[in-house]
Formats: C-alpha cells, sequence, structure tokens
C-alpha cells in the first residue's frame, strides 16, 4: 500500500492496483484521453479506501 500512496502517476497506481491483469485493464483506456485513466485510478482508489489524509489529518484544527 506505500507504493500506491507514493505513486506520483496513474499509469503506475493502476499497475499496482491490477496487478497481473495491468495489461489487459490499461488496454481498454489506453487510447483515451489522460483524464479517463486519472479518474479510474481515482475511483480505484476512492472504493478501495486508499486515499491518503491531507497533511495535518482530516480534521479541522480547534484554533
Amino acid at each position: 500500500m506505500l507504493e500506491i500512496e507514493e505513486s506520483r502517476s496513474s499509469r503506475r497506481t493502476l499497475e499496482l492496483l491490477t496487478g497481473e491483469h495491468f495489461d489487459q485493464v490499461y488496454e481498454l483506456v489506453r487510447h483515451e484521453p489522460a483524464s479517463v485513466l486519472n479518474g479510474l485510478v481515482g475511483d480505484m482508489v476512492d472504493h478501495f479506501g486508499l486515499s491518503a489524509a491531507p497533511p495535518g489529518g482530516t480534521r479541522a484544527s480547534s484554533r
């Protein structure tokens, strides 16, 4: 999971999420606009609860 959180590209994140099925999944989106790949990866990350919390956490400070 650490690799996914540190991934800097949607393609690499998709590769980490899909493992041995990457080639099959990537073939479905490779000729689409980049926004399709980004959306797919974003949806997968959200679905599996892998979204990283923003720096400082997810709650507002009481200050």
